[in-house]
């Protein structure tokens, strides 16, 4: 979401620069860093690879913005936000929107530092009206400070997909799977998923699951895959760059997490026009409908097999749901995601005018 911002911003009203806390990525994790090269948007790493460099990055970034001079800047996720507003009030950046995208529980140390930092920040942009709503609960976040911009889909690359072959996945011919896409961690609750499945594959004997996507419990799924028993019916393929093709041919997404923000892997499904299997996680109902059978509440291991049987026998009801869920997909636009922070940062920036002009007027004395 970062890269299509600053790809697509106006350039007549805005330009833009990216700051990476890390260090740059290799291989093919590059992906991203070449476009926003290409598109000439200049990227800058800050080498921040351990906790205990923390400072260091922050005085690097205050460093770099007191010779730059950045009117505002936009942070993304936990710890961009804090070094980002701590290098902007030291730097005396005139203004810092803050990104929230997820709504992760416990860790109220987390919080207790957003709230005793929160006088830096201008705004707040809530990617999901659950992620607001959490902010403001449990975070303790003004509501005048946060705003909801949801996430965007580029609508094209999943409606035109062509389908991969399944064989790619490892998936025997003859044979349609579900597919999960996502960090193997445990927000993501895989191994959650797997033990549901022995149930849900002797009832859908011609169903395999695909799961895309690295972490650190990748050998420990694989080993409870083969405890299990359904080690040859699990398909592991690590980290891949072709997501539209692999919707266009699954029998659905499954999307296990325990909590999310605004998961783009479901606008992405829905765009690709797939059924979706999801446990109720922050942002989800915004984006299937708060009526859609596809949301199972995520302490019901038995709805979510059963709808997964449900989904892979139904063929008549899923070609329902494809169709409603590309409608719905329309809604979240790339272009409309791109607005709604342009048009939230001129109203900052005007605000703050207004303010500082205020500021520098006479005060009317009191008439006796």
């Amino acid at each position: 979401m970062l890269t299509e911002l600053a790809l697509r911003l106006d350039r007549q009203r805005f330009t833009p620069r990216v700051y990476v806390l890390a260090s740059r990525p290799c291989g093919a994790c590059d992906e991203l860093v070449a476009r926003l090269e290409a598109g000439g948007v200049p990227t800058v790493f800050l080498g921040l690879n351990h906790g205990w460099q923390l400072p260091a990055a922050i005085f690097r970034l205050a460093g770099q913005w007191r010779r730059e001079r950045p009117t505002l800047i936009q942070s993304f996720l936990y710890h961009a936000n804090l070094v980002a507003r701590l290098a902007a009030r030291m730097a005396r950046v005139p203004l810092a929107v803050s990104g929230l995208r997820v709504a992760e529980p416990a860790r109220r140390w987390r919080r207790w530092i957003d709230r005793a930092t929160s006088r830096f920040v201008n705004r707040y942009v809530a990617v999901s009206q659950d992620v607001a709503e959490h902010a403001q609960r449990e975070g303790g976040l003004p509501e005048a400070k946060l705003t909801v911009i949801p996430n965007g889909v580029e609508l094209s690359r999943f409606v035109d997909a062509r389908p991969i072959d399944p064989a790619a996945l490892g998936v025997l011919p003859g044979k349609q799977f579900f597919v999960f896409i996502g960090r193997l961690e445990d927000q993501k609750r895989p191994a959650w998923l797997l033990q549901l499945l022995t149930d849900v594959f002797q009832r859908l004997p011609d169903h395999d699951l695909v799961m895309i996507g690295e972490g650190a419990q990748r050998a420990a799924l694989e080993q409870l895959a083969h405890e299990l028993s359904i080690a040859s019916r699990v398909h592991f393929t690590g980290r891949r760059d072709d997501i539209p093709e692999v919707l266009a041919a699954a029998a659905a997404l499954v999307l296990p997490s325990g909590w999310e923000g605004m998961p783009n892997v479901v606008l992405e499904a829905m765009a690709a026009g797939r059924p979706i299997v999801a446990c109720d996680a922050s942002g989800v109902r915004e984006l299937l409908g708060p009526s859609s059978r596809q949301v199972i509440k995520s302490d019901d291991s038995r709805g979510f097999a059963e709808r997964l049987v449900e989904i892979g026998r139904n063929h008549a009801e899923n070609r329902e749901i494809a169709a409603e869920n590309r409608r719905r997909a329309a809604n979240f636009s790339l272009e409309r995601m791109v607005a709604a922070y342009e048009q939230l940062w001129e109203e900052t920036l005007a605000s703050a005018a207004l303010a500082r002009a205020t500021a520098g007027q006479p005060r009317k004395q009191k008439q006796s």
